[in-house]
């Protein structure tokens, strides 16, 4: 399965020390460069900062080669980045939180999925509580 995701996923894993549920769950997960500046940004939490300046072999950062048309509008440019990923290596799918970036992406045809799919999956297979963690997401200011 090729999955590429934004930032979002991973500023909530990373804090929730679940990041690790996406190597189980998916293997590699692809990002675009602008993900990973956003990542290491200095406005980003330093728990997510540290993380992300020694990533993990089975984050693979790429360079977006063609942008997304000119009239997708009102989305941060990870989350354009993120899309623009996915349909240039055909993604099955991207991971993403903000519901403009979720129907964007699934206006071009992509499916969606996000950081409660990701702990509803992980669930599934027996590795958290969702019960356990949503607190702590909540915690952490997500929004559904």
């Amino acid at each position: 399965m090729i999955v590429v995701s934004d930032t979002t996923p991973f500023n909530y894993l990373v804090q929730m020390g679940l990041v690790d549920l996406l190597e189980f769950l998916y293997g590699d997960v692809y990002i675009p460069e602008q993900v990973l500046s956003e990542l290491t940004h200095s406005g980003a939490p330093h728990l997510v900062r540290s993380w992300a300046d020694a990533p993990p072999r089975w984050l693979i950062v790429r360079k977006v080669v063609t942008d997304l048309p000119a009239d997708v509008t009102g989305i941060d440019p990870g989350e354009r980045a993120a899309i623009a990923l996915a349909l240039e290596i055909g993604a099955d799918v991207v991971l993403a939180d903000d519901l403009k970036a979720r129907k964007t992406a699934e206006r071009m045809g992509l499916r969606v999925a996000g950081t409660l799919s990701v702990l509803r999956d992980a669930e599934d297979s027996g590795r958290i509580s969702f019960e356990g963690v949503i607190a702590g997401l909540l915690e952490l200011g997500f929004r559904a």
